[in-house]
This record gives structure tokens, sequence and C-alpha cells, in this order.
């Protein structure tokens, strides 16, 4: 009988081992689980305020980049803003009898119609971004639309201003070669280098009432209207990315 109940409790003490054991296994798995949990988190967070980080830095360069998009665009309206008062009017003396302004006057408007203005994007931080596939980064999506919406009116852009550059040497300078004193109508784009003065300044006068001289200055006209639109649409489409930028990065900042 003895005997007998020294083989329970043998047989207790053993199952008992295993229980521990086993206790002891499924909490040694736990430890590892949670140490691996807390690890992945950890990772996150780290990842997570890496690329919190990196998109402040890109929304800081492309405000900079948008910026000088905007000084451009109010540059190249002032510039449309210049050449067509200076259309309208030559206009206008070509109606005249006889033209109530100078010689110097009437070749100083019409230099106008060597200048085509033309606007040039910045886009050093956005192909940085979408060069690197890294445009995921930037978390607000107005922001990517407006974007998006700003490099596909680029385009366009580019396609008029292009179009425009080839009437200049197709049109307008074959015209001032042929009829005018180019050096009378030229724009200066060097200080240091001035030309003499013109040789026959009064050529102007020979054409200023023909309607080839009237169709020019009207063909100028639609071109330079056509591209003060276009820059008053990309200016609006900047406006809109730095308003947004803007939002976002006072949002981060607070």
């Amino acid at each position: 009988m003895l005997r007998f109940f020294r083989h329970i409790r043998k047989s207790l003490m053993e199952q008992n081992k295993v229980r521990t054991y086993i206790f002891y296994s499924i909490g040694e798995i736990a430890l590892v689980m949670v140490g691996i949990l807390l690890a992945l988190q950890v990772s996150n967070w780290n990842q997570q305020n890496y690329e919190r980080d990196l998109e402040g830095k890109y929304l800081q360069e492309l405000m900079e980049d948008f910026k000088e998009n905007k000084r451009n665009a109010d540059r190249v309206i002032g510039v449309v803003d210049r050449i067509l008062p200076a259309l309208i009017s030559l206009l206008e003396q070509s109606a005249l009898e006889a033209p109530d302004l100078s010689l110097d006057s009437l070749n100083t408007w019409y230099k106008e119609m060597n200048i085509m203005p033309t606007f040039r994007s910045t886009d050093r931080a956005y192909t940085n971004i979408t060069g690197s596939g890294e445009l995921k980064i930037i978390s607000n999506d107005d922001i990517k639309y407006a974007m998006a919406m700003y490099y596909s009116r680029l385009e366009v852009l580019r396609l008029v201003q292009n179009t425009h550059e080839l009437e200049l040497v197709e049109t307008f300078q074959p015209y001032i070669i042929e009829n005018m004193d180019f050096q009378a109508v030229h724009a200066e784009r060097v200080d240091e280098y001035p030309l003499p003065d013109p040789v026959d300044e009064a050529a102007i006068l020979e054409v200023l009432h023909t309607r080839e001289f009237r169709n020019i200055l009207t063909a100028k006209w639609t071109i330079s209207t056509d591209l003060l639109n276009q820059f008053r649409e990309i200016n609006i489409l900047i406006d809109d990315v730095i308003k947004l930028i803007e939002e976002e990065l006072n949002q981060e900042n607070n």
C-alpha cells in the first residue's frame, strides 16, 4: 500500500514538472512575441517619423519652387501688360492721317514686337520627388491634385509658347527686316553692347498706314492676349498649390 502511494506521489510530481515546463515555455514564447511586436511598433514609429520629417522637407522645397514660379508668372504677366498698350497705341496711330507721336516713340513702341515673354517653370523639388518614387510621402491628396493640375496646364502652355516663338522668327522679325530699320525697333538685350543709332528710323512711317502693318500688329495682339490668358490661368494654379502647402505646413507646425 505504501509503495502505491509513493507511486502516485511520484506521478503527481512528474506531472507538475511537465506543467511547469509548459508554463515556462508558453511564457518564453509570449515574451518573444511581445518583444517582436514592440520592435515592430518602434520600427513603425521610426518610419512614420522619418516620413513625416521627409514630407516636411519636401513641402518646404516645393514651396520654394512654387514661390519662384509665382514670381516668374507675375513677371511675364507684367511684360504682356506692357506690350498690349503699345500695340493698341500703334494701331490708333496707324488710323490717324498723320501720327502725333515722335519717330522715337513709334519705334520704341514697335520694339515690343520683338519681345515674346516666356514662362519657365522651376521644377527641381517636384522632379526629385517623382523621380525617387516618393510622391506617396505627400499625404495631402489636395496638394497632389493641385500639382497635377498645374503640370497638366504647364504642358499646354509650353506648346502655346513654342508655337508663338515660331511666329516671332517666321512672321514678325522677317516683316521688320523687310520693311523697317531693325536697329530702330530691335529690343536691347545687353546694356554693355548697345546698337549704334539707327540709320533709317523714319522707315516706320512708310508702312504705318498700310493694311499689312495693321495686320501684323493685330496678329501680335492676338498672340499676346492668348499668352496673357495662359499666364493668368497658370498663375491661379500656382496660387492654389502655394495656399495648400502653406495650410499643410501650418498644421504640421501646430
